[in-house]
């Protein structure tokens, strides 16, 4: 859904060529079809259905180290 659709759509902007645009729709509609669960989330992809919540925690935890470590960056920076 962000990869190859971006540069589907980037190849039609550039070129005009309507098979580009085309190929992303379709493969937008094969994400929407096959991995969006009903609460709207994603699946990973669909020989992966599910994420346990041990994986998804850690997931999360590892997110909010990247953000904290982001802010404390932002916050060094600032004192120069």
């Amino acid at each position: 859904m962000y990869m190859i659709t971006i540069v589907q759509t980037q190849a039609y902007k550039v070129t005009g060529d309507r098979k580009y645009i085309d190929r992303a729709a379709k493969e937008m509609v094969l994400y929407l079809d096959e991995l969006q669960r009903p609460n709207g989330l994603f699946y990973h992809a669909p020989d992966v259905p599910f994420i346990g919540d041990v994986v998804m925690d850690g997931w999360r935890q590892g997110w909010q180290n990247c953000f904290n470590v982001c802010l404390r960056i932002v916050n060094i920076v600032r004192v120069f």
